[in-house]
């Protein structure tokens, strides 16, 4: 537990220049790599002294002794007197292997004298373990944990095994002798290749280790040799995650390729007919392509046989727009539109249209179905064309909309409902694509009003 302790103040405090020495301390195999820079990360939290102040009016309330106070005031108003350095990234490594999930945390020191201080502080304030020296580290262990610091680096590792076996281990990696190592690797690569908030490398190797889905036999691709990679950015009005498919393996290449050529690039034509205060959904569909593909699939067969000859008709873009009108769910206007090459689905439409209350038209090679409004009729405010234009698949939902639905929403959730405009998620080609969330003040870090709500916590 003191170790888990230490490890959480090792986090808020660590955060890009030469390849750190701590990247010997960790694999570049690891199932999940993340990199976090927590010096960009706090520049844009605001200003934060009222919570500094709340945090060491929560000292005083603790039992803690004067020395141990002492030295978390002074590291409460300067992060710098931990010792650990802001101005490298901090590295989080998960594996699960055999069943087991294994975390892993290591960031450079500033001062390591600063640090041992520290910990010393928190151990001797908890008195159930000591730290320890061997082989040119100290550290500190209990049951499932370690904590292990040189001259350059910390190590923290949730490692759920004997004592001994993990300071062996530990000592392995600062010696430099732990093969694979992130330090210089195509994975260290990649994550310093972007420039955001943090980044996250999903290794191949963690497919294998969750339970199989039905699809993945039908996938004659070697699922270890794609990876994926995140990188979340954190502007004014805004927080966005960016996402990229990363192989080199030539059947991951052609089953993103065969994707994109079953759902091309969006046109944008229907654009001007849809509302952007619902929610909306866009993609291009090349019916034929999507049949071919879906006969190579056994499951996919008896869906197959009852809609080929709809699917057939697609050709190009679907458009749908979705605007909740009250409280009930099933209360709200659609406004559904598909390049089509004949009147085939809007016949078919037609019918279930009257049940739906909708009324489905075919015209100059699109089909459109809609309710509380008449067909081909612009909206206003309509989806903006140049936004759309270009992606694979596009989705955004408009949070006022949201809101009128009459639905329970967790109080956790209610801050981001309040607060947020709209979120919008893409898929752009060549396994590229992102989550944007946009809120309503275009003038506040969207973690500026996390930090509003840690500070009504505390």
């Amino acid at each position: 537990m003191t170790c888990t302790i230490i490890a959480i103040v090792a986090l808020v405090l660590a955060s890009c220049s030469k390849t750190p020495e701590y990247t010997k301390l960790v694999k570049a195999d690891s199932d999940v790599l993340t990199r976090i820079d927590i010096k960009q990360f706090s520049e844009k939290c605001g200003d934060n002294k009222d919570i500094a102040d709340k945090l060491k009016g929560l000292l005083k309330e603790d039992n803690l002794k004067a020395s141990t106070r002492t030295r978390l005031e002074a590291i409460i108003d300067d992060p710098a007197e931990a010792g650990v350095d802001l101005r490298e990234p901090l590295v989080i490594a998960v594996n699960m292997d055999s069943g087991k999930e294994t975390t892993e945390i290591v960031g450079t020191l500033l001062d390591k004298d600063d640090f041992k201080d520290l910990i010393e502080c928190i151990a001797n304030e908890k008195g159930d373990i000591k730290l320890k020296e061997a082989n040119g580290i100290s550290y500190l262990a209990d049951e499932e944990s370690i904590l292990a610091f040189d001259d350059e680096s910390f190590y923290f590792g949730l490692l759920n095994k004997a004592e001994d076996k993990m300071v062996a281990e530990v000592e392995k990696k600062f010696s430099g002798e732990m093969p694979n190592q992130l330090k210089d690797s195509k994975q260290w690569e990649l994550l310093t290749s972007k420039d955001g908030v943090t980044q996250t490398l999903i290794n191949g190797s963690l497919y294998d280790k969750i339970p199989y889905f039905r699809f993945r036999k039908n996938i004659n691709i070697k699922l270890d040799e794609l990876a994926i990679l995140t990188n979340v950015n954190l502007e004014k009005g805004m927080v966005s995650m960016e996402y990229e498919v990363i192989t080199d393996n030539e059947e991951c290449k052609k089953m993103i390729a065969d994707f994109d050529d079953m759902f091309p690039g969006i046109k944008g034509d229907f654009c001007q007919y849809v509302s952007s205060n619902g929610i909306v959904v866009a993609a291009n569909i090349n019916g034929e392509k999507v049949t071919e593909n879906l006969k190579g699939i056994e499951e996919a067969k008896d869906i197959l046989s009852g809609a080929e000859k709809y699917m057939k008709v697609l050709n190009g873009d679907i458009t749908l727009g979705i605007i909740p009108m009250g409280g009930n769910i099933m209360d709200m206007n659609i406004a559904l539109y598909l390049a089509t090459k004949d009147n085939t689905l809007a016949n078919e439409l037609g019918g279930l249209g009257k049940m739906i209350k909708c009324e489905a038209k075919y015209a100059d090679g699109a089909t459109a179905v809609v309710s509380g409004n008449e067909p081909f009729t612009k909206a206003e405010p309509s989806v903006k064309s140049s936004e759309v234009s270009g992606k694979h698949l596009y989705i955004s939902v408009n949070y006022d909309a949201i809101k009128k639905l009459d639905m329970e929403i967790a109080d956790e959730y209610a801050m981001i409902i309040d607060k947020a405009d709209r979120l919008t998620l893409t898929y752009d080609g060549e396994g590229k694509g992102s989550v944007i969330l946009y809120t309503k003040d275009q003038d506040k870090y969207p973690t500026e009003y996390l930090m509003q709500e840690v500070k009504k916590q505390l």
